[in-house]
């Protein structure tokens, strides 16, 4: 990517994405779209990196440490969202039912609080 650059007055990001041999193609997307870009590639990296790990290769799988955390209860559904934001600020979000939501926090309470396995990596 060539060039970011999030307009306030408009609430937009216009990018421009480098291609090889080519000029630079530009783009001006609403954030919603933004964000549905930069979680598609990332789900596509994830395909990638999934594939070349069954052929017996190695991909470094890169982890974002979340830097803010939001949760609500969903009014209309009654499903819980949780949004975490990277560092860079950029929102993931999930929504889950009540049940898989309670599931969700008590397998991640179980997993803070044990004690790791020697030997695994």
């Amino acid at each position: 990517m060539s060039y970011v650059s999030p307009n306030v007055l408009t609430k937009d990001v216009r990018f421009a994405l480098s291609v090889e041999n080519r000029e630079p193609f530009c783009f001006v997307a609403s954030m919603g779209v933004v964000e549905q870009i930069a979680v598609r590639l990332g789900s596509a990296l994830s395909v990638l990196q999934a594939e070349l790990e069954s052929e017996g290769g190695w991909a470094n799988v890169p982890v974002s440490t979340p830097s803010k955390i939001k949760v609500q209860k969903d009014l209309m559904s009654e499903n819980v969202i949780i949004e975490f934001l990277n560092p860079l600020g950029i929102p993931q979000r999930f929504q889950f039912p009540p049940q898989i939501a309670l599931e969700v926090a008590e397998l991640m309470k179980n997993t803070a609080t044990s004690q790791p396995v020697a030997g695994k990596a």
